[in-house]
């Protein structure tokens, strides 16, 4: 196993030692690819994000990981993948690290929308706070706002409404 396969293998499982060690022992010789892909395009930072490895997320930044790159067969960013899962102290690192809280998947989907899809609505708060964009539209034609209603998450309609959201 290269030393690429171990990174990633490490963030999937949220091994922090083995990330912290697969850095460090690399970092003055040819050194691990922080931005190294599997072979379903997924990258370090886009396993940490989606699984909520906060530290690990951290560590990837500080040496260089890409915080919008377009990761797996959907494109999507590591905030995308940490907006599904609800991860929000890994949603804050990202956006505080200059993650763009309007980067779009292949079909359109963003942070906000996946978010509003699966009733975070802290989530939805923060990317609100962040200057997402509530009236997106993905390559569909739905909102935030009109996923939200179809999955019955209310109280998040009603935040994106008050702050500019479109009702239907």
């Amino acid at each position: 196993m290269s030393n690429g396969e171990e990174l990633l293998d490490a963030c999937k499982n949220g091994n922090l030692d083995a990330v912290k060690q697969l850095i460090k022992s690399t970092f003055f010789s040819k050194g691990v690819d922080v931005n190294v892909k599997d072979h379903f395009g997924r990258t370090a930072l886009a396993w940490a994000s989606h699984n909520g490895y906060t530290e690990i997320v951290k560590i990837l930044i500080d040496n260089g990981a890409k915080v919008d790159e377009p990761t797996g067969s959907q494109k999507a960013t590591a905030l995308i993948l940490a907006s599904i899962n609800g991860n929000l102290p890994t949603a804050k690192l990202l956006l505080e690290s200059g993650a763009n809280v309007n980067a779009a998947d292949l079909e359109g989907v963003t942070a906000i929308g996946v978010a509003a899809n699966n009733g975070h609505k802290s989530i939805v708060e923060l990317l609100i706070k962040k200057g997402a964009n509530v009236n997106v539209r993905d390559m569909n034609g739905v909102t935030p706002t009109e996923v939200a209603r179809s999955c019955g998450y209310y109280e998040i309609v009603e935040l994106l409404c008050s702050h500019g959201a479109n009702r239907y």
